[in-house]
């Protein structure tokens, strides 16, 4: 596991063009946190009204301090789970967090091959276990207070972006393509196959 302060990091052997990777169709770093907007309201939206019907004791007034730290720890620990979600559970060097503050951008970035269902399962997890398993859990035991409805609630905004890089892979990607990302983008190639169907040598999961 690597911190770094700056953009995500561009492996300068991995060279996509020449071993046979394609580039997905995907937006600027700007222009995917623009279309990711509509996501992010429609999310929040649904998420706040999901638990209301919870009956959720919304505050009329909110402490700054106790706001600051929350936002602060809900990234953090956003960031965490695509981490464990990484083979190795984020463990090795090739996982790297860190900040890029010229995009306002967050970000834990794997710096390896990975199947495509891996990749959208890393994108999906803080959204899955922040947003959707609090209200879940909720709506068992009859509960709703209101830090979890905060927690689910504002992880959603903070999803919209995996949440859009999800939908363009499971649109854009076969199934059984490996991916890998440069930086920002992401490159794919197929497994290949042998007449049978059997899989044969392709670029393994690390």
């Amino acid at each position: 596991m690597k911190l770094r302060f700056g953009k995500i990091p561009e492996n300068v052997t991995f060279e996509p063009e020449h071993d046979g990777w394609m580039p997905m169709k995907e937006p600027s770093p700007w222009l995917a946190q623009l279309l990711a907007l509509p996501i992010a309201a429609a999310t929040a939206v649904a998420l706040a009204m999901l638990w209301s019907m919870l009956n959720v004791r919304w505050p009329d007034e909110i402490n700054r301090f106790w706001l600051i730290a929350w936002i602060i720890g809900l990234v953090i620990v956003h960031e965490v789970i695509h981490g464990i979600v990484h083979p190795s559970a984020g463990t090795t060097s090739n996982t790297v967090f860190g900040f890029w503050p010229s995009k306002l951008m967050f970000y834990a970035h794997y710096d390896n091959v990975l199947t495509r269902n891996r990749f959208i399962a890393i994108l999906l997890g803080p959204f899955i276990f922040l947003s959707l398993t609090p209200i879940i859990g909720a709506s068992v035991v009859g509960a709703a207070p209101f830090h979890l409805a905060f927690v689910s609630v504002f992880n959603s905004l903070l999803s919209c972006v995996d949440i859009l890089g999800a939908i363009l892979l499971m649109t854009m990607v076969p199934k059984r393509a490996r991916v890998r990302n440069k930086g920002w983008y992401t490159f794919y190639r197929m497994v290949k196959q042998s007449p049978a169907g059997d899989v044969l040598r392709a670029a393994p999961e690390e």
